[in-house]
């Protein structure tokens, strides 16, 4: 197995600070989905305790996690790639935010899809 981290830079262009919500996101190793996450949490209900993020406009925000893989032997081409730090990264994803608070407006989302560069 294999521990890794994902961390996203997160900027808000806007006047206002963002709530952001949470943020789901699938991460690919040639096209291969080899996991998925979500960073944050959904609320749920009227008025779930406040986990969000405040993101303000003149400081991105750095949010991420680690998330473990497994090798289940199926994909020896990803193990091998692992170990160079070769890997060919794509990760997909939504973002959740709101603009003014969870009781005004509504939910905005934002999907993003990120390539490695070489």
């Amino acid at each position: 197995q294999a521990t890794l981290e994902i961390k996203f830079k997160v900027s808000n262009p806007n006047f206002k600070s963002v709530m952001l919500h949470h943020i789901k996101y699938s991460v690919y190793h040639n096209d291969v989905r080899i996991a998925a996450g979500e960073v944050g949490t959904a609320p749920e209900g009227f008025l779930a305790s406040p986990n969000y993020y405040i993101i303000l406009n003149e400081r991105p925000s750095i949010i991420g996690e680690k998330f473990t893989i497994k090798n289940s032997g199926n994909n020896p081409e990803l193990w091998e790639a692992l170990s160079k730090n070769t890997l060919n990264w794509r990760v997909t994803g939504e973002a959740f935010f709101n603009l003014s608070s969870l009781t005004a407006g509504q939910e905005n989302i934002i999907a993003f899809d990120i390539s490695k560069q070489d």
